[in-house]
């Protein structure tokens, strides 16, 4: 009798907890917007640092923007050899409201470059 209460108590958790999840992704941009402290920047740059671009949603500056821009800076440096982008931002797992951005953000789809210490 014991054991099924405690499966009934852990299957309400569960359910809980899922329940968070979604409701949390299907408002993740208030969650996001409230989470971080400013406007919410995505930052992206080349291997050596020769471009740089920051997307802002908020501020109509896109990935599409940012690809012309990087095309742009590509057919005035030619020799350049560095010739793809990274995102500079980590993907935070622990932050599950963001888990549908995550997921379907073309911002996320970029390797992520670490910050140099050197820099």
């Amino acid at each position: 009798m014991e054991t099924s209460r405690m499966k009934t108590r852990w299957n309400y958790i569960g359910l809980g907890l899922l329940t968070l999840v979604i409701a949390a992704n299907i408002f993740s941009a208030y969650f996001r917007t409230l989470s971080e402290l400013g406007p919410v920047l995505y930052a992206f740059e080349t291997r050596n640092a020769e471009f740089e671009y920051v997307v802002n949603p908020a501020g109509g500056q896109d990935v599409a923007m940012m690809e012309q821009e990087f095309e742009k800076f590509l057919s005035h440096h030619p020799q350049t050899e560095d010739r793809e982008l990274y995102r500079t931002f980590e993907i935070k797992p622990w932050q599950f409201w963001n888990w549908y951005h995550f997921l379907t953000s073309d911002l996320y789809g970029y390797p992520f470059k670490g910050q140099n210490p050197l820099k």
